[in-house]
């Protein structure tokens, strides 16, 4: 992975020898370190499920692998953006060792602008996503942000404001702005 890393850094093409399977030659050329591997398959086809699954994998330490149809790939990037922030590192990889073989390793926003410019929109698609960092906590001053908004605003306001504030995610502020309230209501 290190040395796939050097490549990727360089600028130049990196490109799998067929395997065994899509998924195997997508993080062999990922070049992406973490805590092990997560093969999720596909993610769930309604946004609503799918967003959920892709925030429980949001602070995940391994590096995360997943098959996404055609169809649904600017989709999937726009929700992966959207619970993940568009620096996270990825790496496409579709029609892997065929004639319109693509692989592009760029932080999920350009990777979703790129899709969308993309005539393309065939073949399948391997996904693999750069581990996530895990927190145990919210940043002392993301909580000083939420924690002051709430006595002011809704939970939602209040989160939805502090991450425009701290750049902190919107639905990690939501989480602990609900599990704060719901403390507040029982000591009283």
């Amino acid at each position: 992975a290190r040395l796939v890393e050097a490549v990727h850094a360089a600028g130049l093409p990196v490109c799998p020898i067929p395997g065994p399977s899509a998924v195997a030659a997508a993080l062999s050329v990922s070049g992406f370190v973490g805590q092990g591997f997560r093969f999720i398959g596909f993610l769930p086809p309604k946004t609503r499920a799918r967003r959920e699954a892709i925030r429980a994998l949001a602070d995940d330490p391994a590096v995360i692998a997943l098959y996404e149809a055609p169809h649904r790939l600017q989709e999937c990037l726009d929700d992966l953006v959207a619970e993940l922030g568009a620096e996270r590192q990825a790496l496409l990889a579709r029609e892997i060792s065929k004639t319109f073989e693509t692989i592009r390793r760029l932080p999920l926003g350009e990777l979703r602008d790129f899709v969308r410019d993309q005539q393309q929109a065939r073949g399948e698609c391997v996904l693999v996503l750069a581990p996530g960092e895990q927190r145990t906590a919210l940043a002392a001053e993301s909580r000083r942000v939420l924690e002051i908004l709430l006595n002011e605003v809704s939970p939602a306001q209040a989160a939805r404001l502090a991450a425009a504030i701290t750049g902190e995610k919107r639905s990690v502020l939501y989480d602990w702005a609900l599990a704060a309230k719901s403390e507040q209501k029982d000591s009283e």
